[in-house]
């Protein structure tokens, strides 16, 4: 059951020894995916099973294709930071997002001094791990190429939000709004109780951001059979995988080619 485990993992799981995850050979010829798991609530262990369900079909697909030349791995990230530290109530404390932001750029910067490029290093994610990466992105203390995000949230389900998760939500809309360039492919899902379209359509006015809803997927047709993915499980359904597959995978080779050095 080691491809099932709750901790940080190689997907698939034998890529490399999961004790020394940045023993991989030749990293110089690779391009590593670091894909972030979603969130339960503040005061709920978070889930973290990187080659089962927690990771999405269209990134564990990435994994072992070859764009301009290169390698893809993914490798699962479990934030250690299952639970969070923030009082809505109060309005006080750290909250887990952002804890896993931080852990986030520490990875980063470990898999840079083991030899992998950061211009190729994309972060992805879902929900929360999604959001993480964005904050990762506007903090700029890490070197990494973009981020690549499914139905980004962490403060709940609109309905049921408190004003002060609504309070730190706002503030975290405004500093990610602040930021001059921001490289990230952004997917919003109708039907997301945790932020729809219309919630996430700030994103969309940020330089650098392509933002996605899933009434308009690229590549996905009437006639194709393939209902449109929505609700905050979208990214998993098997038809996103199907017709967003070679979209993401343009706008890596896409992100790639933009910066120097990068053969293709």
């Amino acid at each position: 059951m080691s491809g099932c485990a709750s901790y940080s993992q190689y997907v698939p799981a034998n890529i490399t020894d999961s004790h020394t995850p940045f023993s991989l050979l030749h990293p110089e010829n690779k391009i590593l995916i670091i894909y972030n798991h979603g969130s339960q609530a503040e005061n709920k262990k978070d889930y973290c099973y990187p080659n089962s369900w927690t990771t999405p079909s269209v990134i564990k697909r990435l994994s072992g294709d070859v764009i301009n030349g290169l390698e893809v791995v993914v490798y699962g990230f479990c934030s250690p930071w299952r639970f969070g530290g923030y009082n809505g109530a109060l309005r006080m404390g750290e909250p887990k997002v952002l804890k896993r932001a931080k852990s986030l750029e520490i990875l980063v910067k470990q898999f840079i001094e083991h030899g992998v490029p950061g211009n190729r290093i994309f972060l992805a994610g879902h929900s929360a791990g999604a959001w993480a990466s964005l904050l990762v992105a506007r903090r700029g203390e890490v070197e990494f190429n973009s981020v690549i995000g499914f139905a980004p949230a962490f403060s709940g389900k609109e309905a049921d939000r408190s004003e002060g998760w609504w309070e730190l939500r706002n503030q975290h809309v405004d500093y990610l709004q602040q930021a001059q360039y921001l490289p990230a492919l952004i997917y919003a899902f109708e039907s997301d109780p945790f932020n729809d379209p219309s919630d996430l359509s700030f994103l969309g006015t940020i330089a650098g951001v392509v933002l996605i809803n899933s009434d308009e997927l690229p590549g996905a047709t009437d006639g194709n059979d393939c209902p449109e993915p929505r609700g905050h499980r979208g990214p998993f359904k098997s038809c996103f995988s199907e017709t967003q597959l070679s979209v993401i995978r343009d706008y890596i080779q896409q992100r790639l080619a933009s910066h120097q050095g990068v053969s293709d």
